[in-house]
């Protein structure tokens, strides 16, 4: 005895035929096999209600995760300033098939952030160009722009990479933009070594889904300033030979290292003593014995040159003062009264030392930075 069953299955059917907002507009306009919309409603509105319409009357539908009616508005969901995520979640009548359907709603806008050059063009990596190595680079300035329609929030910059410390970077004059807003900051570039330098700036925002934004840095060291001075004198940059730090090319007893450090010229013997006049250097020389242009009665004054960019070069300056030879005590150096595009030059008068001894004799040393 046979007996013939039929029966129709369960649907599988997990799309929708409609999804309308209580607010706004979606984008794209609905179409049952896009499942990615955004919107946008005014600042005022704290709240919406979403209606979704199941293609299958069996499916099952969940907005935000809570039951939701076919062809019903939801519960009302409430609205942040800014970006805010729906997600509605339709099951087929099978219970395994299911499809998700997201709306991004902006409540009264989003900020967006920008980084423009000197130029205005907007910019995702930077060069900073060709630097000697151990100087510093003139600060570059860029140009952050909200060019959104909500309030910008900059966090604290962050930087890492191959060489994140050859890249100095300024605190933003302001951290909250409004749209339009702009702000600035620099950028130096003071490479450590010969070679090329590379860092990501990363610059935290609150702009959703573009935090932090990423800044591309390079840059690419030239010799150091000692290594193209002894180019310039010896032909070659290595400290050995006739160029070493500690030669004396020309025999007047003033190492190749001094003659740098005091900006002269290291091929010329004896190029003669510092000479100042007001605040113009007019020779470049050793530091000297100041009587001249003193109040009557004061103590003479040291007077010596050293490297504008000192620490840059790796020098470090010290000066010294004794009463007896044997015990002597460091200086700090006062504000430069004169200065050339390469040397500062100091005057400190013979101070009184601890203990109350009146110091009579002086040095100046010149070492490298540890």
């Amino acid at each position: 005895f046979d007996v013939e069953l039929t029966g129709t299955g369960l649907s599988s059917d997990a799309s929708l035929s409609g999804l309308t907002l209580s607010e706004g507009t979606l984008d794209p306009d609905f179409a049952p096999a896009t499942t990615n919309y955004s919107a946008a409603v005014p600042i005022g509105t704290e709240s919406i209600t979403v209606t979704p319409t199941a293609a299958d009357s069996g499916a099952s539908i969940t907005v935000n995760g809570s039951p939701a009616v076919s062809g019903i508005a939801s519960d009302l969901i409430p609205l942040d300033p800014g970006l805010n995520t729906i997600t509605v979640v339709v099951t087929a009548q099978d219970g395994l098939t299911t499809m998700p359907y997201t709306v991004g709603v902006i409540r009264g806008g989003l900020p967006h952030f920008t980084i423009e050059s000197a130029e205005n063009t907007p910019l995702t990596a930077i060069f900073l160009g060709t630097q000697p190595a151990c100087a510093p680079g003139a600060p570059v300035s860029f140009t952050i722009r909200n060019t959104g329609t909500s309030a910008l929030i900059l966090g604290n910059f962050t930087r890492d990479g191959s060489t994140p410390l050859d890249f100095i970077v300024s605190t933003p004059g302001d951290t909250s933009l409004p749209p339009g807003g702009t702000t600035t900051f620099t950028i130096s570039f003071t490479p450590m070594v010969r070679g090329p330098s590379s860092a990501t700036l990363h610059i935290p925002t609150n702009e959703p889904g573009a935090s932090p934004f990423d800044l591309a840095l390079s840059g690419l060291g030239d010799y150091s300033l000692l290594e193209s001075w002894r180019l310039s004198y010896f032909g070659v940059s290595e400290d050995a030979g006739d160029a070493a730090n500690t030669a004396d090319y020309d025999l007047d007893s003033v190492s190749n290292l001094l003659e740098f450090a005091f900006g002269t010229d290291p091929t010329v013997p004896s190029s003669g003593d510092l000479i100042v006049s007001g605040a113009a250097i007019l020779q470049r020389g050793g530091p000297v014995l100041s009587l001249e242009n003193e109040p009557a009665g004061a103590d003479p004054h040291v007077v010596f040159g050293y490297r504008k960019h000192d620490l840059a070069c790796g020098l470090v300056y010290a000066i010294q003062f004794s009463a007896d030879l044997d015990t002597w005590e460091t200086s700090a150096l006062p504000a430069p009264l004169a200065a050339d595009d390469l040397v500062e030059v100091v005057s400190l008068p013979f101070p009184q030392l601890t203990g109350g001894a009146q110091a009579h004799f002086f040095k100046v040393t010149v070492d490298f930075a540890p």
